[in-house]
């Protein structure tokens, strides 16, 4: 594994309408942090951000189906949410989560080669001001590794990935490094 990373993130914005007490949903789908369309369950319709999709957005809008398939899935999303938000609980401002950190590893079978890629990943924390790195025996190697970015997760809390290619033999040498205003020292 190794070379450039895509993401693609959906985004569900639950809220009610204090002027009818409807509740409505908005499905935003932004790939590489650029967004693409939104579900607007407002005025039922999907809405292009990009140019290059409206005519594929105006073929959704046609199909009623379509539209109401998704605007499900969206009104699901959100009701998931509000029960997350209901069992977890969270105020923001008043507290520091420290973030779980585990070292994973992942190495493409089908290519015969010795690399493989270590992941650092971490989740669960708050505030979203974090430092992480990759070492080397010690020594910072950030101009070598790759990251997901922050990520928002529905308890209000944050998660990210750091991944660097490494030499299977050599694995022993690395450590990743996590510095958060909820640890007491940098893992």
């Amino acid at each position: 594994l190794s070379g450039v990373f895509n993401y693609l993130q959906h985004q569900f914005f639950c809220a009610e309408d204090s002027s009818t007490n409807a509740s409505f949903c908005r499905w935003l789908v932004s790939y590489d942090s650029r967004k693409l369309f939104y579900l607007d369950s407002r005025v039922n319709r999907f809405v292009p951000l990009q140019q290059f999709l409206e005519k594929k957005m105006e073929e959704k809008n046609s199909n009623k189906l379509t539209f109401q398939q998704y605007n499900s899935i969206c009104q699901l999303a959100c009701e998931y949410k509000e029960q997350m938000e209901y069992k977890n609980p969270f105020i923001i401002g008043t507290s520091k989560v420290p973030p779980m950190v585990n070292i994973g590893i992942m190495k493409d079978e089908e290519i015969q080669t010795d690399t493989l890629s270590l992941i650092c990943s971490i989740r669960g924390f708050y505030p979203q001001a974090i430092s992480t790195t990759w070492l080397r025996n010690g020594e910072d190697i950030k101009s070598e590794t790759f990251t997901t970015g922050l990520l928002p997760n529905v308890d209000k809390t944050f998660s990210l990935d750091l991944y660097v290619d490494i030499v299977e033999s050599d694995w022993n040498e690395y450590t990743c490094q996590v510095e958060h205003s909820g640890l007491t020292e940098p893992l």
